[in-house]
């Protein structure tokens, strides 16, 4: 009769079963004294929970309905915009789709003339003819487009045109794929976007499975007839998906080490192995959060296996010790479909509570005993043993077809593994009462999957389509709340590739690189060249760095991401890849960036608004093979942008301007919103481990100021949590914002820093660092009521100028968390140093270019030319930071910069023209042109191409 045991009971036919309404005490110890397993198997019976998705009741509140007879039909008006269509005997269950329908009842009225029913809300009216079955001339709704134009939808009509496209399961062995449902099997469990160019999208529920009350396990069909969901939104998207997760959960909120760097490889590590991977992250001081373990973990017997391999890790408790201690969240592959099998660890365990004879224990998700005994005594050992965190959920078999021993995936591939191993995997911990937040590594399941994340993207092809593919596949998919991770490799024949792949992880739901199995075997006999790699250092060494830098980023962005992840769970249900037409939907170019990629006629690049402040459109194609660089044309959205490093400013129309740029390989290109405030930390040697879920002692505030089109206002904030456990819920958690004024006379501005929240989430102190970029060096900085001082170099306590960043850089020392922390700033914008950092790195590596080949004019080099414009402009960077304290100095520099930049650009043509026309053999006897004079001219063009980009 003890309290925890209450909802379990041993059945008479010796299987573990679901709780009843009838059911009744257990005595503990002679069920014990039977079947001995751990008693952590002894938690609630449901293998189903509720997640961290908000209100779960699926019976509306009967004001919202309006029910008629003969024949039977039902409308749930269940916001201003969104109504629910039943016809046939109303279902008021929870589906896969819909868990909640309990919602405040919106104003509306109803009225019934001549025959016709309309219910009308602020945005929508609805027309039904009374008394008729549904069908195109007796049923309609008609809403706002924008505010001069309405839409009107019909039934039978599917939404399909105009509609911009939801998620399918997996790409795997696909290079490029259709996104329209009508395309795809229902294996694929597709879904449309419920958001549509048209102004409604509409969302079929007949046919999705219906769950029980008690347990939320599988129960039957939809009873209805039709059950339908009209979003009617017209173009406020942002509304539509907020409608949403009112009735179909919120997105959870990840555990904060998810939106950091992973590692994995498909590759036989064993303790020692896995350690190197880990310290050379280390040395090369680039961040890691995850370390992810593929099938190489478990016994070699068949494809799938729920046990440490004895040959490799022996003890099996020092697995992933190492890693632990490290604080690395540690995840394992799973391939369920092959069943427990008597090599498995818990195979015994495992048969006792399923009551079975024999050798293999099938897998069945239609088991409910099978799986509730799967992950209690199955893994929860490793969970508990080993420290797992999460479980990676790889190919699970009988989507839409025979299983060789259940049906699954039946009636229309609703019911199948894939949705359900991913519920049941991200609520066990809150099944079994415990705080520690959960989530999965899975593919994507069909809607209402959102409440599961992350989902796993599968084997996709290696190429540069793919590649090109995955930004709109992943901005896409946020049209439903699908949470992308993809496969980050590339070819060792290919480093741009690899390095092109990896930036666009930076900018994507989830960092993860993995292999699927080509980084060795076959490959690494025949020609190692072939094989695929993933990490970071295996590369040339001009890749290798740009490499780091890219992590180093993600790591950076760590706390924007996360407060990125905190908006989506809690207000918006939109994660931070975003397509632009959420904020510019009356703008062509907004759907335009959101277009299927690769294509040849595609006018822009993939675009996206990368959270809620940054514009970016990772490169996705290979670079000119004489410049160097890669050329992209972008739509910029109305308004001023801010280049996230080095300050580049592009200017927008309100209709938004096309610009063609040139990215270096190096070049990420992302812009901030002018007037954004933008909070990271720092990436340092020897912490850059375990790096995102460790205290923010140290936050970075970057103001993205430009000459023309900054508000004189702006703010940021930060959330806070400690990352890992549930706590959050109830109301442990704190939030940094930081805001800024620019005075009327825009010479001065005033930066605060305030923190609220529950101490035990927050450290005791922390450090605080302000950029302003574009800002002109300040005459005087005041922080806490004391002057800081200049240092060249920076430090604690002073403030310092970085010419590549363009920033001013302002250092406060550690003070307590809830110290509010004030700073003001004499200083000014202007338009000589928009873009300056970004400028001046472009003329390092345009004098890099050519002191590779010894032609940089001005240099000792044997050549005609003897001017040093170029040479001079690269060479400013550190007068520009020696003289900041000195206002007039400083400004005479950034002015002779410019008109250094304008004689470089002519200085250097004019090279190009000198040895593209002089005798290349009496050059060649001079040993100033090699024998390959195309590449030497290369390297010309691409200093010239680097020039003009930033002229």
């Amino acid at each position: 009769n003890n309290k925890d045991f209450k909802r379990s009971y041993y059945s008479s036919n010796g299987k573990y079963d679901l709780p009843h309404k009838k059911m009744r005490s257990l005595h503990l110890t002679s069920f014990y004294s039977f079947l001995t397993i751990p008693s952590s198997f002894f938690t609630r019976a449901s293998p189903l929970s509720n997640g961290p998705w908000g209100p779960d009741n699926p019976v509306a509140d009967p004001n919202a309905i309006i029910s008629l007879k003969n024949p039977s039909v039902r409308f749930t008006v269940l916001t201003e915009r969104l109504i629910r269509i039943e016809q046939g005997r109303y279902d008021d269950r929870k589906t896969l789709a819909v868990i909640n329908r309990n919602l405040t009842v919106p104003e509306f009225s109803t009225d019934i003339k001549n025959g016709v029913l309309t219910i009308a809300t602020e945005s929508l009216r609805l027309e039904y003819v009374v008394g008729r079955p549904f069908s195109n001339e007796t049923l309609s709704i008609t809403g706002k487009l924008t505010e001069e134009t309405t839409w009107t939808w019909k039934y039978g009509d599917k939404g399909d045109d105009g509609n911009l496209l939801g998620t399918i399961r997996t790409l795997d062995r696909s290079n490029i794929v259709s996104l329209k449902c009508s395309d795809q099997p229902a294996e694929k469990h597709c879904a449309p976007g419920l958001i549509s160019r048209n102004g409604y999208a509409i969302v079929d529920d007949s046919m999705n499975w219906a769950l029980n009350g008690e347990d939320d396990w599988w129960d039957s069909i939809n009873r209805n007839q039709v059950d339908l969901y009209v979003f009617g939104h017209g173009h406020d998207y942002k509304a539509a998906i907020a409608d949403y997760i009112k009735i179909g959960g919120n997105i959870p909120l990840l555990p904060r080490y998810a939106l950091g760097v992973w590692f994995s490889r498909w590759y036989d590590y064993n303790p020692t192995s896995a350690r190197v991977v880990v310290e050379t992250f280390e040395q090369l001081s680039l961040p890691l959060d995850v370390f992810v373990f593929d099938m190489n973990w478990h016994n070699k017997n068949d494809w799938g296996g729920y046990s440490w391999d004895s040959h490799i890790y022996n003890p099996s408790q020092d697995a992933v010790a190492y890693m632990k201690h490290r604080n690395l969240a540690v995840t394992l592959n799973l391939h369920d479909a092959n069943g427990v099998n008597d090599w498995d660890t818990q195979f015994e365990a495992m048969c006792k509570a399923m009551g079975c004879n024999g050798t293999k224990i099938p897998f069945s998700i239609l088991n409910k005993t099978y799986l509730l005994a799967l992950e209690d005594l199955v893994l929860k050992p490793l969970e508990d043993g080993n420290g797992i965190d999460f479980w990676w959920i790889d190919w699970q078999q009988g989507e839409g077809r025979d299983a060789p021993t259940h049906k699954i995936g039946i009636d229309g591939g609703k019911q199948n593994p894939t949705i359900l191993t991913a519920h049941v995997r991200s609520t066990d911990r809150n099944r079994r009462q415990e705080a520690k937040r959960s989530m999965v590594l899975a593919r994507w399941g069909g809607l209402g999957a959102h409440r599961y994340p992350v989902h796993f993207a599968g084997d996709a092809q290696i190429s540069w389509s793919q590649l090109s593919f995955q930004p709109y596949f992943s901005m896409t998919a946020t049209n439903v709340g699908a949470i992308w991770s993809h496969d980050i490799s590339g070819q060792k024949s290919d480093p741009e590739l690899f390095t092109r792949w990896l930036q666009w992880s930076v900018v994507s739901g989830v960092s993860r690189v993995h292999d699927k199995g080509s980084s060795a075997g076959t490959c690494a006999m025949l020609d190692h060249e072939t094989c695929t790699t993933v990490e970071a250092w295996d590369a040339p060494s001009k890749y290798a760095m740009v490499n780091y830098e890219a992590l180093r980023l993600r790591g950076a962005l760590i706390p924007y991401l996360y407060t990125c992840a905190y908006k989506a769970h809690k207000e918006t249900g939109l994660w931070f890849i975003r397509p632009l037409y959420y904020d510019w939907p009356e703008l062509d170019g907004a759907y335009i960036t959101a277009s299927p990629h690769p294509d040849s006629s595609a006018i822009y690049e993939s675009q996206f608004m990368f959270g809620d402040d940054l514009l970016a459109a990772p490169v996705v194609s290979p670079a000119n093979t004489t410049t160097g660089l890669a050329a992209m044309d972008l739509w910029i959205p109305p308004g001023t942008w801010v280049g996230f490093s080095g300050g580049r400013v592009l200017r927008s129309a309100r209709e938004g301007s096309p610009i063609c740029i040139h990215a270096d390989i190096n070049d990420i290109p992302l812009f901030a919103k002018a007037g954004s405030v933008i909070p990271t930390i720092p990436v340092q040697s020897g912490s850059s481990i375990g790096l995102a879920m460790k205290p923010y002692q140290h936050l970075v505030w970057t103001v993205y100021l430009a000459s023309k089109g900054t508000q004189l206002t702006g703010s940021g904030y930060v959330y806070e949590d400690d990352g890992a456990t549930t706590n959050y819920l109830s109301g442990h958690t704190a939030f940094i914002t930081a805001s800024y004024t620019i005075d009327k006379d825009q010479t001065k501005l005033y930066f605060t820093v305030h923190n609220s929240g529950s101490h035990d989430v927050m450290p005791s102190t922390r450090s605080t660092t302000v950029r302003l970029v574009n800002a002109v060096p300040p005459s005087k900085v005041i922080a806490m009521n004391k002057t800081i001082p200049f240092s060249r170099f920076g430090g604690s306590g002073t403030w310092s100028y970085d010419a590549l960043k363009t920033a001013v850089i302002v250092e406060i020392p550690p003070v307590k968390v809830l110290t509010t922390i004030s700073i003001e700033v004499d200083t000014l914008t202007s338009a000589r140093l928009d873009g300056l950092g970004f400028k001046i790195s472009n003329a390092l590596k345009a004098k890099d270019a050519l002191d590779e080949i010894r032609l940089t004019p001005g240099a000792k080099a044997k050549h005609v030319d003897s001017s040093s414009s170029l040479l001079q402009a690269a060479s400013l960077s550190s007068s520009l930071e020696y003289f900041a304290s000195d206002q007039e100095a400083f400004l005479d520099k950034v002015d002779l910069f410019h008109n250094l930049m304008k004689e470089a650009i002519i200085e250097v043509w004019n090279l190009f023209c000198q040895y593209n026309d002089t005798d290349i053999s009496a050059l060649r006897s001079r040993r100033v042109l090699g024998k390959d004079n195309k590449k030497t001219v290369n390297h010309i063009l691409r200093a010239y191409a680097l020039l003009k980009e930033a002229e």
